[in-house]
């Protein structure tokens, strides 16, 4: 497959419009701005239908995921079409460290 793409973030939210869900990705910079702030990227991914009861089942906010998918354009915006999912934190775990960072 030429049009592939691989990305490690935290899960932000998940988002229903129109006849789709969006996940959004937040993938952190590896490197400071200039006022020594990690800045991050929020990257928009299709999630297939069959794949959103396990997201909603298995994920919780800042859970770290990884995707596999495929880059688009679709209403003018970039996007990745999500392929395959793994999650690489569990629900719990991230569930535990929002109570404790926020």
């Amino acid at each position: 497959m030429l049009n592939m793409c691989i990305l490690v973030g935290m899960f932000k939210e998940l988002i229903q419009k129109y006849n789709k869900v969006i996940l959004i990705l937040r993938i952190p910079s590896s490197e400071k701005n200039k006022d020594g702030i990690y800045e991050a990227d929020l990257i928009k991914c299709i999630v297939p239908k069959e794949k959103v009861k396990y997201i909603n089942e298995y994920c919780a906010i800042n859970s770290i995921i990884g995707v596999k998918g495929q880059l688009r354009v679709i209403d003018n915006e970039m996007v990745v079409v999500i392929n395959k999912a793994t999650f690489l934190t569990s629900k719990e775990d991230a569930e535990k460290l929002n109570k404790t960072n926020y």
